[in-house]
């Protein structure tokens, strides 16, 4: 529950809080006496390959009204999917050159999400009455944005599915996020300086060790949370835990959680990628002291 917890608080801490923050309508209930709504979806229910797993998966409650010990978490409803807001972002200014097609308009809750056609344009959400479009140069299946302007201010978000995946190795997870290629820089934080909201970053001046982390990522061992957190223990301080944010060539910024001993987390992923344990000592000391 605590690691869910710290999930939570990044989601407050992105630079897109405003799409939840102080918003009424945008209360999903995803905890129901302390249970996490994480579980595959039993009609459509995928086949773990050989030596892999499946991406685990929200799956909305049936009953979205009159539910207390509720937590926040962004989420839209669209062409029968769950997507959660996520650990990549893309700086205001620059989000016009990914916006795609209009895809419909957020409707600020979760009232009939079993009803809606895979055609319906009035999507339910958590995100209060925003338009949602497609991102251009990336898979709608995987990613959509919400988007809105207001007097030359723009409010965005990116949104991901990523549950419900057969996956083998890293790169059946990480290849939509087309970062192989594409890094032009990086930056990193420890868990205070995030948890604090001081906006500390440290620059990672090797770029050749960046593309060998993406490189590492897309050969990584995967893990589900459940069952693995009582073996890490307790990574969030500053001994075990750093942040690093990678900046691609068309905007997006994708972060990371880097736990010391080659483990990887991302968004609400609900996974840990682990990597090469040499690697993960060079990174680690790349990444030391703050």
């Amino acid at each position: 529950m605590m690691r869910f917890q710290t999930m939570i608080v990044s989601f407050l801490r992105s630079r897109h809080g405003w799409l939840k923050a102080g918003i009424a309508a945008a209360v999903l209930v995803i905890l129901i006496g302390g249970a996490l709504f994480l579980r595959p979806v039993k009609d459509q229910e995928p086949v773990a390959p050989k030596g892999g797993i499946i991406s685990p998966v929200f799956n909305l409650p049936s009953q979205t009204e009159g539910i207390l010990n509720a937590t926040m978490l962004g989420m839209i409803y669209y062409n029968g999917k769950v997507y959660t807001q996520t650990y990549t972002e893309i700086p205001p200014e620059q989000a016009i050159n990914l916006r795609g097609k209009k895809l419909g308009t957020a409707k600020g809750n979760l009232n009939g999400w079993k009803q809606q056609g895979k055609k319906d344009t009035n999507l339910a959400s958590t995100v209060d009455k925003a338009d949602v479009y497609a991102v251009k140069g990336y898979n709608k299946n995987f990613r959509i944005m919400t988007y809105s302007e207001e007097h030359s201010y723009v409010q965005t978000a990116f949104y991901e599915c990523t549950g419900g995946l057969p996956l083998s190795e890293g790169r059946d997870f990480f290849k939509p996020f087309k970062m192989a290629g594409n890094v032009v820089s990086a930056q990193y934080q420890s868990y205070s300086e995030w948890r604090t909201g001081i906006d500390q970053l440290h620059p990672v001046p090797d770029l050749e060790l960046i593309n060998t982390l993406v490189d590492q990522l897309y050969d990584a061992r995967l893990s589900v949370h459940e069952g693995m957190d009582g073996q890490l223990g307790d990574y969030d301080n500053d001994e075990r835990y750093r942040r690093i944010t990678i900046h691609l060539k068309d905007g997006t910024e994708v972060t990371l959680i880097i736990i010391k001993g080659g483990y990887i987390d991302y968004g609400f992923a609900r996974m840990y990628f682990q990597i090469d344990n040499e690697f993960a000592t060079q990174l680690w000391d790349a990444l030391s002291p703050i």
